[in-house]
């Protein structure tokens, strides 16, 4: 089990995509609910998770406050995420 959640760890702290979707999936938020809540395509916000591309400071910070994590954590993986003492 220790080790199944290191590995989880290692992979949400992969990548902005990664840990945005698992900080969605934390809030129970399906892709196209949380793109109405910041005012994006659903196909923006996949393409976040994809790493296909990155939200803009704007989105970024907006993001953040719905997904109840940190700019940083999104960003480099440091921070509060979604379960803190788990994934900061």
């Amino acid at each position: 089990m220790f080790m199944m959640a290191l590995m989880i760890n290692a992979k949400i702290k992969s990548s902005i995509g990664s840990r945005i979707k698992a900080a969605r999936k934390s809030n129970q938020l399906s892709t196209a609910q949380l793109s109405r809540r910041l005012g994006v395509q659903t196909k923006t916000l996949a393409s976040w998770q994809k790493n296909l591309t990155q939200p803009r400071s704007n989105r970024l910070a907006m993001l953040a406050g719905v997904l109840g994590v940190t700019p940083q954590w999104l960003l480099v993986g440091k921070g509060w995420g979604p379960l803190r003492s788990e994934f900061s």
